[in-house]
């Protein structure tokens, strides 16, 4: 600061001490959160974190129908996870399916119009009634008919009047169409004809004006039933836009809403607004923001933002809409030209600025007039008249629905167009079931081929997919070799194998005839598929630092019919596993009441008519050398599972333990957890940093499993830590008990003698 001198109070501001370090909150995510690839009816092919109402906000309610063209064996899985705990999806697009797209276009076109006599408050004067209504039409000076030349205008939704190379989102332009005045409706009228100096007749060319493209996130025919709202009020209505801040802008604002309608189109109801808000006041001007707050109002700027759910605390919901365009060139140009009018090889076309003396007498401020370009905006182009109700003079766009447009409305919807599933169907027109399983198959494989790589690395993120296994559901021995391809990428991850394939192929994989639906295996075509499984698995090492065999993967066998899906379609076995694993893990915390290794929690509850429950004495042997993990009958009713073994090799190992598999999986998740909250270490010594790195370490497991193994944290500098100066070792040690699961019994007998000595 400088020197003060003179006598007086020098402050030095507020120095804030209350100020305190931010404490994370943590989001609890399940620890057994599954992968899950399915079909859907919408949403966008991002990986998701859905649970409860999310699960239909996001990818439509028809997808979880069993009945429905989306519903795949992965669905259904899928399902079994979410009553349980939140889920994580990611959506797949068939490559034949299409994006839904709102498109607003204006066509307009000279023409010769009728001048109509007008009551005192502007509106036009008729005669009769009913469907014999009619306009009284003005005379001239010589007692003839009145008419102007203006403009004559349509509504045009979709962007089917565009070539093809203008038809996608945010690549029109104005289309001239040559000749199209001469275009009759079914009255005999001609959509754009006007008259010259010599009151010969001119055939106006029309001109297609796009002005706003929106596009609905995701691929899907659910995109045809989205729409947007855009209510036109009056300054006489009851419920209306604030006028004075409309005049203050100097442009129309719209009550502007996203609505969805139900597939018989009798149903329409709004889609609120993350805070509740059914509409938004809204409006196409150049940067056009509330001049108080600055907040945006055009609809570019604004539209879609407001119904994206993306706050703390809450699960992240996208909008119906991924993205808006407003052809703002187009809009100045078509309102310059209906407000200011123009001049074509000397003939004079009126704008509806030529009217606002007349206008004046029905309401129209002079200030606000459109002869005044400043003023083009406040032409509301989706009605026959201004903001005070009065009709226009030099602009009509009442027949618009009989040139192939929309009729104008106060309340007017624009539907998208344009959105298909992709999904396979018959030549009857009904879905193609097995083709679906097919296309679901394929696709899953592409996306496991692809784990992690280029484009498909963001799976690797672990903070943002905090995903801890791959079910299989019923996929292709092919597909399911791929899922293992997961274990390479990810070291917190796990895949649950099935013996049993819904359908599969049965010859060569060029042939889609060969791909057929499954009947369930016999016991050796189980142990059989669970060999060849575990070999594959066996080309994924759990680490070569060590030399650990791979240990994060299972093979279950069996199939049976699934009951909380009618009818009861055949699955693997992993669907019952699969309820029991969200059940007990399917919380931050593993919760000890749902451990699935205690009385009266092992046996099988999901299935029914399950195959190959009995075995000989050599097939259990195969069966468990081949790391199957089968059920037995407990009693003459239920089956249950006598061990959850992994693939590891060495069975007297820890690791082939299902619940120190997984818990392992879970640790190094912890350990990233623990790395983002310490580094960069700059602040602290190694010996804090040691002693940080314990302490947290120690904190995120503390509870965590149950109680069933003892956990305890190291870290370390090593001397090659030391020489780098960046790095630390951090591990975990887990003690766990061996899970036993042979019993050798034995009678003695004796003489009751023996007893009494």
């Amino acid at each position: 600061m400088a020197n003060e001198k003179a006598p007086g109070v020098v402050s030095y501001g507020i120095d804030d001490k209350s100020s305190r370090r931010p404490t994370p909150v943590p989001e609890l995510l399940p620890d057994s959160l599954p992968l899950i690839y399915t079909l859907a009816q919408k949403g966008d092919r991002t990986p998701r974190y859905v649970a409860g109402a999310a699960m239909h906000n996001v990818y439509g309610s028809r997808t979880w129908d069993a009945d429905s063209k989306y519903f795949t064996h992965q669905t259904a899985m899928a399902k079994i996870h979410a009553g349980n705990s939140g889920i994580m999806v990611q959506r797949l697009v068939p490559p034949n399916a299409k994006s839904s797209m709102v498109r607003l276009s204006l066509l307009v076109a000279p023409c010769r119009l009728p001048v109509w006599k007008r009551a005192a408050n502007g509106s036009y004067l008729q005669t009769g009634g009913g469907v014999n209504v009619q306009l009284v039409q003005d005379t001239d000076d010589l007692g003839d008919p009145a008419f102007v030349n203006g403009y004559r205008t349509a509504i045009i939704v979709g962007s089917a009047d565009y070539p093809i190379g203008t038809q996608s989102f945010g690549e029109a332009a104005p289309l001239l169409r040559a000749g199209y005045g001469a275009t009759l409706n079914t009255a005999n009228e001609a959509f754009g004809i006007y008259h010259d100096e010599n009151d010969m007749e001119v055939v106006a060319d029309g001109m297609l004006y796009p002005i706003m493209d929106a596009l609905v996130l995701g691929e899907g025919e659910a995109g045809n039933d989205l729409g947007i709202r855009l209510r036109s009020t009056m300054t006489r209505d009851r419920e209306k836009v604030d006028f004075a801040l409309v005049e203050q802008l100097r442009s129309m604002l719209y009550r502007t809403s996203i609505v969805t309608r139900t597939a018989s189109g009798i149903a329409i109801r709004n889609i609120q607004t993350v805070t509740g808000a059914d509409f938004l006041d809204l409006g196409f001007s150049d940067d056009l923001a509330h001049p108080t707050n600055r907040q945006p109002l055009h609809l570019e700027n604004r539209l879609f933002e407001d119904w994206d759910l993306n706050q703390p605390g809450y699960v992240p919901e996208p909008g119906p809409f991924e993205s808006i365009h407003v052809y703002q060139e187009s809009i100045n140009e078509l309102l310059e030209r209906l407000t200011q009018g123009e001049e074509i090889d000397g003939v004079e076309i009126s704008g509806e600025g030529a009217f606002d003396t007349k206008a004046a007498a029905y309401g129209r401020d002079a200030d606000f007039g459109f002869s005044d370009i400043k003023n083009a905006a406040l032409f509301n182009f989706l009605l026959n008249s201004d903001y005070n109700s009065v009709p226009y003079f030099a602009v009509d766009v009442s027949k618009s629905a009989s040139f192939g447009g929309v009729a104008p409305s106060k309340d007017l919807i624009i539907y998208a167009k344009g959105g298909d599933d992709g999904l396979p169907v018959k030549p009857n027109g009904q879905p193609d079931r097995l083709a679906t399983l097919l296309l679901l198959d394929q696709m899953v494989k592409d996306e496991l081929e692809a784990f992690g790589d280029r484009q498909y690395a963001r799976v690797l993120d672990m903070a943002r997919y905090p995903i801890r296994a791959f079910w299989d559901s019923g996929f292709s021995l092919d597909t399911k070799k791929m899922a293992l391809r997961i274990l390479s990428k990810r070291p917190d991850m796990y895949v649950i194998l099935a013996t049993q394939s819904i359908a599969d192929w049965v010859g060569a994989n060029t042939d889609p005839t060969n791909f057929v639906m499954r009947p369930a295996n016999t016991d050796d075509e189980d142990r059989a598929i669970a060999l060849e499984l575990s070999n594959a698995a066996f080309l994924y090492p759990e680490s070569e630092v060590f030399g650990t065999q791979v240990c994060r993967a299972m093979v279950l066998g069996h199939a049976g019919q699934l009951l909380s899906e009618y009818p009861r379609p055949l699955v693997p076995l992993t669907f019952d596993f699969a309820a029991k694993v969200s059940n007990f893990m399917g919380a931050s915390k593993w919760r000890d009441q749902f451990a699935f290794d205690l009385e009266g929690r092992k046996e099988v509850t999901l299935l029914q008519r399950i195959n190959n429950t009995w075995k000989t004495p050599a097939g259990y042997d195969q069966s468990w050398e081949n790391n199957l993990v089968y059920v037995v009958f407990g009693d003459r009713r239920n089956l249950f599972y006598p061990q959850f073994q992994t693939v590891y090799r060495d069975d007297t190992s820890v690791l082939n333990d299902a619940f120190v598999m997984m818990a392992c999986c879970s640790l190094q998740w912890l350990h990233f957890q623990v790395w983002r909250e310490l580094t960069p270490t700059g602040s602290m010594s190694d010996a804090t940093l040691i002693e940080t790195s314990d302490r947290k370490l120690a904190e995120k497991v503390k509870d965590r499993f149950n109680g069933r193994f003892v956990i305890e944290p190291e870290t370390t500098i090593t001397p090659a830590d030391e020489q780098n100066g960046r790095s630390w070792h951090a591990s975990y040690k887990l003690y766990a008990n061996a899970s036993r699961d042979r019993v050798y019994s034995s009678v003695a007998t004796y003489r009751m003698s023996d007893l009494q000595a």
